[in-house]
Parts: structure tokens; sequence; C-alpha cells
């Protein structure tokens, strides 16, 4: 009787364990992009609710409700999370920008992508941005995220121009 408590208990214990080590790698990276870029954020928004959906092979790192949304002159960093609770599940970085070149030191880091197609007024004044490929080996990821200002919606819309089918229906 006291047998299948036990290891119900170390289950729980091993998938936290290997989950607060996964999590530390990820706060790592997080640092790291953040020290770097630092002085370029112009703006930070904490706690962006958000939805996403991937297509094609998928990848876990592209599954989040939340994120951490920084935005410098030609870049969007979106830090993903899922909150359980006070803990974040957090997910590996994404570095949207035109001028990836900028930002090839982060790519053993993060995903460092052109968005494909960026709406910064989509339905209920959501910005949609998609990026990637469906495929066997690739996805394509779609996010949406709500509650921006206007001023973070002129940065996202500097950073979309001239890429993709970029469109800005405001």
């Amino acid at each position: 009787m006291i047998a299948p408590i036990i290891g119900l208990v170390l289950f729980v214990l091993i998938v936290g364990g290997i989950t607060m080590l996964l999590n530390q790698a990820e706060k790592v990276k997080y640092e790291k992009i953040l020290t770097d870029v630092g002085d370029k954020i112009k703006i930070s928004h904490p706690g962006v609710r958000c939805s996403t959906f991937g297509s094609g092979a998928k990848n876990s790192n592209y599954i989040f409700n939340r994120c951490d949304l920084y935005l410098t002159d030609d870049a969007a960093i979106i830090f993903g999370y899922t909150p359980l609770g006070q803990f974040k599940l957090l997910r590996s970085p994404i570095i949207l920008t035109a001028s990836q070149a900028r930002y090839l030191r982060f790519s053993l880091l993060s995903t460092v992508i052109a968005p494909g197609k960026l709406n910064v007024n989509s339905f209920n004044n959501e910005v949609f941005i998609e990026f990637g490929e469906a495929g066997w080996r690739t996805t394509n990821v779609e996010i949406r995220m709500k509650g921006l200002s206007n001023e973070e919606k002129e940065l996202i819309t500097i950073i979309g121009k001239g890429v993709g089918s970029y469109r800005n229906l405001g």
C-alpha cells in the first residue's frame, strides 16, 4: 500500500528536479541576452498575455501563454513562459528582427529569425506575428499578443518593415 505512494512521490520529485534544472538553464540564457542588449532596450513589457500555435515539427519551446517582451530599435525579444502559480515554466528565447546579422551572436542561446507575417492591428486589436516554416523538421509559429500599447506596436511595426508580408491595417 505504501510502495505506490513512495513511487509517485519519487516520480514527482524527479520530474520537478529536471524541470527546475531546465528552467535554470533558460534563466541563464535570458540573463546573458539582457546583459548584452540591456542598453539598447527601448521598452520592456513583462507579463504580456499571448497565445501561440505551431504547425509542422512539434517544438514545446513555442508553446506559452505569457511572455516578457523587450523592444529595441530593430528587434523584439520574447521570453515566453507558462505561469504555474508563482513558478514560471520558461521557454527558449525568440529574437524577431529583420537585421539578423546583428543578433547572430545569440543564435546558440535563442531563435533569431525574421518575422514572416506581421499585423499590429489584428483581430481584437492583437499583434499577430508569424515566423518559420511548417515541415517535418521545422516549425511554423503564430504568436498573438494582447494588450500592447500604441508605442509598442509602433516599434514592432518598424521591426516588421521589409520582411515577409508585413501589414499594418490600422
